[in-house]
């Protein structure tokens, strides 16, 4: 090999390692929006020879991501349904979930509203449509308006699950559509929604007491809307993801910016 080859060999290996090896990330907004951003800058500081790629497009493509290979990491807030799990079998695939943060739903109004705190069973009935004027649960006299995630939204089901029993909405619900939640709150002054404490803070918006909790001060007390959410990879990941999960779920740190986003930190293994 003469000279110029052993340089050209040379420069090649120092470009491969100047590479940054890429983890693509796909799936829940909930996830996706705020946190996992935030936790991938933090990390890449610290390991510059990696980056992200991160599509928070709902909990179901990282399903699909998963599957069809193009992503490393799946963010959920929901178990696998039982079609996408034949899916995986049917192509001899076995995953593995990644505990990755608790999402604390909190009810939030109009901060003109002069309702301040509303009982579990209040909350049940205004969002059942039982309860639908302001009044009957200790605000002005008024309509309830009750605004909802979009149906196809992984939320719009836990909500119900975890504050409804299960109950429809009432037809009179309106959809947040492609504003952010909590648009219509700073516009509707008779407005009531859910929404995920990391993006409840907004300027005209008021969250609520439930049950004389105030999540954002008694994060670790049985709050009734908490609902966990995952890491989904496969069963054998590889090397990069597999240390990158286990900084964003176990370090100090990112543990420290898991509360700091507004989410609880996932239970320990």
């Amino acid at each position: 090999m003469n000279f110029f080859k052993i340089i050209l060999v040379l420069m090649l290996g120092t470009f491969a390692t100047m590479k940054a090896e890429v983890i693509r990330i796909r799936g829940s907004d909930t996830l996706g929006a705020k946190l996992v951003p935030a936790l991938c800058e933090l990390y890449r500081t610290q390991h510059p020879g990696i980056s992200f790629q991160i599509a928070a497009e709902g909990s179901s493509t990282a399903f699909t991501g998963l599957l069809d290979a193009t992503a490393d990491i799946g963010m959920s807030s929901r178990e696998i349904k039982p079609e996408e799990a034949r899916s995986f079998a049917d192509q001899g695939i076995a995953l593995a979930y990644h505990p990755a943060a608790v999402d604390v739903l909190v009810i939030a109004v109009n901060a003109k509203n002069q309702v301040v705190s509303l009982t579990s069973k209040q909350v049940a009935a205004i969002f059942t449509g039982d309860v639908t004027d302001w009044s009957e649960v200790g605000g002005a006299p008024g309509s309830i308006s009750v605004y909802t995630r979009n149906r196809s939204s992984v939320v719009y089901t836990d909500f119900k699950r975890l504050a409804m029993e299960g109950r429809d909405y009432p037809s009179s619900a309106r959809f947040h559509g492609a504003d952010p939640p909590l648009t219509s709150l700073m516009r509707d002054e008779r407005a009531i929604t859910y929404v995920g404490l990391a993006y409840a803070d907004a300027p005209g918006v008021k969250v609520l007491k439930i049950d004389g909790d105030d999540p954002r001060s008694a994060l670790r007390s049985k709050y009734p809307y908490a609902r966990p959410n995952f890491y989904i990879t496969l069963e054998k990941p590889s090397a990069a993801v597999q240390a990158f999960l286990q900084w964003a779920t176990r370090s100090a740190e990112a543990l420290e910016l898991i509360e700091k986003t507004g989410f609880l930190p996932p239970p320990k293994p």
